[in-house]
């Protein structure tokens, strides 16, 4: 089997999850507005697709590495191969993807029932192109990152991971948050705030700077799957 046909079988694989996914995810939204409007009437939006999309393509990342890396090692392909039919056909569903939900967001806020989390985030009125860019990127980092997520789990083991994951999750979530109220100088704890801010595309004078956050979600991207790559090298199954 060579490499697009690798690809073929794993897009194939994609296809009927992902039309149940945006059945599902499209109809709970449909009839969240026909039930608040019936409620409550007047002005009705919805918003949030986008986290659900995100929800998705963790599973679909970890899917790929549990199920489509186990078959094919199984029936004799390279590591490097299985990768690179596994990086494609990430990006050719985040295409997809991206595309889709630019599109059915833009259409659906011009009746003003959807608001998008890109708009969400940066205000209406953007060029729809960067709304495109920046989803796609987003997607593939998702996919990335998850992806990551599943090939450490697969060397490590499910008990240390599920600990690394309990130790980060404290490091972030309660840890940090102490460190950064009552232990670091508050022009430390501004200067990380206004860090993270720019990542996220938010400059200073309440500027917009769009760039910054495809940037990082490109540049995470690649740490993660270069973290993949280097991992998968000695995989092996379980």
């Amino acid at each position: 089997m060579k490499l697009n046909a690798m690809i073929r079988y794993q897009c194939r694989s994609a296809v009927k999850p992902l039309c149940i996914f945006y059945g599902i995810l499209y109809s709970l939204m449909l009839f969240g507005v026909i039930l608040a409007g019936i409620a409550g009437g007047g002005d009705i939006s919805t918003n949030g697709a986008e986290l659900s999309c995100f929800v998705y393509l963790c599973f679909f990342g970890s899917l790929s590495f549990s199920e489509d890396f186990k078959y094919f090692l199984q029936n004799g392909f390279t590591r490097r191969r299985i990768y690179a039919s596994t990086l494609c056909t990430f990006a050719l569903v985040s295409f997809f993807m991206s595309v889709f939900d630019t599109l059915m967001s833009t259409l659906l806020g011009l009746s003003g029932s959807y608001v998008s989390l890109f708009t969400t985030l940066y205000g209406g009125g953007q060029n729809i192109l960067a709304h495109w860019l920046w989803m796609l990127l987003a997607y593939l980092f998702f996919c990335g990152i998850s992806f990551a997520a599943a090939v450490l789990k697969n060397r490590i083991g499910k008990t240390l991971f599920i600990l690394l994951l309990i130790t980060l999750g404290i490091l972030l979530f309660v840890l940090l948050p102490i460190l950064a109220v009552n232990v670091l100088p508050a022009e430390v704890t501004s200067g990380l705030f206004h860090f993270f801010a720019r990542l996220l595309g938010f400059g200073p004078n309440r500027t917009l700077q769009l760039w910054a956050p495809m940037l990082t979600f490109l540049a995470a991207t690649a740490v993660f799957s270069g973290f993949s790559y280097l991992l998968m090298r000695r995989a092996e199954l379980k």
